[in-house]
């Protein structure tokens, strides 16, 4: 967003609500929040400013967001909020209705539509004909305007990090998904082509599947090394390894131009293309681990939930992972509404599978229903949501967002269905960790020294760590 109201000349200010090591509870929720405190950003805001842009990706933040929102607009009542990202895009309905502090929300992705918007201000045009804009009109009827289109060139949009504080990030070594590492976050390709039902994708994305150039990707990986002397990239695609040739020729390109940079990335979508050539390229490019998502080891469920799996293909790349000597994780789902009793027993016993396969890290979340995916809306019709069910839908989804969450015997009485599923997902991931061993009785030894040495490599390793650092015996 930054590099395309650059590109346009539009001045402009970033707050990074999120460069802090401060923790403070907010009563209002009763909850503590990591981040700059609320009213220290109001503050922050440049009085200058004429549009103030807001951005919530998951529903389960949107309430610390939503207080945000509260504060600005009574501090700067006459300016115009705009607020976007996937929480908006899916819940526009409920959100313009009974947010009344918010103007406008942009949906999709909106480098496009903030440009427009902007310049309709510019040029003193009617703001409610810009593209790619939600709005409520005075006689409260909420207005879709048709969409900017999806963007296919997408090589000019790198990334601006000058206002950010990347130093911060990068000097307290903080990564998505290593720890202890001087890292970038980065995207190389865009939206996904596939259609599970538990997925918001289509909603915010739609089904066309974007690539940059191998040389936009290749050319972003150099900067970051040379301007930050980073160590690491995390790629935060949806969906990397969907067209087999271009990434065949970006793996090349990093083995032999990146030499000793690591990275990790969603490869594992489509496991039916992760050969043994694919895979040694992962291996020899740098990637520190492979994560396969087969979501359930049931076969009718994966019809069900449109998820496109071959189950012999997933294991034989996962035994040609091992075998090169990669560390592999897994993602799966418990507690879908479709699920049956032998669904959820099929499912367990994959992840019991995956773990005796060597599967370092098989983290099972419990079903939480994205907005703006297809299982969402058979559950809810948001358009009749009363106020009531909007905030109550909120504050299910702060406690239940899907998550490789920890059992609460707090939440118990309140959400008994979601903490059971969590409780038997905690118990299947230990279980699950210890049959690995059984594969590679090091990691065992892992399991010790790499949570010690501030080194965990996945989510068992990484609560151990965590619990470490609460009882001051690591940093």
């Amino acid at each position: 967003m930054a590099r395309a109201i650059d590109n346009a000349g539009f001045e402009y200010q970033i707050i990074d609500s999120m460069a802090t090591e401060k923790t403070y509870f907010y009563e209002a929720l009763g909850i503590h929040i990591h981040g700059v405190e609320i009213d220290e950003i109001v503050e922050s805001i440049d009085s200058d400013s004429s549009v103030i842009g807001i951005s919530s990706m998951f529903s389960n933040e949107y309430l610390i967001v939503r207080e945000l929102i509260k504060k600005i607009k009574k501090r700067y009542p006459d300016k115009i909020l705009v607020l976007g990202g996937e929480h908006a895009t899916a819940m526009p309905g409920p959100t313009l209705k009974y947010d009344t502090d918010i103007d406008y929300i942009f949906y999709g992705e909106s480098e496009v539509t903030l440009v427009s918007f902007l310049e309709h201000i510019k040029n003193g045009n009617y703001l409610e004909d810009a593209p790619g804009i939600i709005y409520k009109t005075k006689d409260q009827i909420i207005k879709r305007n048709p969409s900017c289109g999806r963007i296919t060139e997408v090589d000019d949009l790198l990334p601006l990090w000058d206002k950010i504080p990347v130093e911060y990030y990068l000097k307290n070594k903080l990564s998505f998904s290593r720890v202890g590492v001087r890292s970038m976050p980065m995207l190389a390709t865009r939206g996904c082509p596939y259609k599970c039902t538990f997925c918001s994708n289509e909603e915010m994305w739609g089904n066309r599947y974007v690539m940059r150039s191998v040389d936009s990707v290749i050319g972003e990986m150099k900067s970051y090394q040379e301007k930050y002397n980073v160590q690491h990239i995390d790629f935060q695609d949806l969906s990397t390894s969907i067209n087999k040739k271009w990434f065949v020729n970006l793996l090349e390109r990093m083995k032999t131009e990146l030499p000793g940079i690591t990275w990790e990335m969603t490869v594992g979508t489509r496991s039916e293309i992760l050969d043994e050539e694919v895979l040694t390229l992962l291996r020899d490019s740098g990637t520190t681990q492979l994560t396969y998502a087969p979501e359930t080891g049931s076969v009718e469920l994966s019809k069900k939930i449109k998820k496109k799996l071959n189950y012999k293909k997933l294991f034989d790349s996962i035994s040609i992972a091992n075998r090169l000597g990669m560390e592999v994780k897994a993602h799966i789902i418990i507690g879908f509404p479709e699920e049956s009793l032998i669904d959820l027993l099929l499912t367990l016993k994959m992840a019991l599978m995956l773990g005796l396969y060597g599967v370092k890290g098989v983290s099972i979340y419990t079903f939480s229903p994205y907005p703006g995916s297809e299982i969402f809306k058979k559950l809810y019709d948001p358009k009749n949501f009363s106020e009531s069910d909007y905030n109550n839908f909120l504050k299910f989804q702060m406690i239940n967002s899907a998550g490789a969450r920890v059992f609460s015997f707090k939440n118990l009485s309140k959400y008994p269905k979601e903490e059971a599923y969590t409780f038997i997902g905690n118990v299947f991931m230990v279980l699950c960790y210890f049959l690995s061993m059984f594969r590679f009785p090091s990691r065992f030894f892992s399991l010790i020294i790499n949570p010690l040495t501030g080194s965990p490599k996945n989510p068992l390793e990484i609560g151990v760590h965590n619990f470490l650092k609460r009882i001051y015996l690591v940093k």
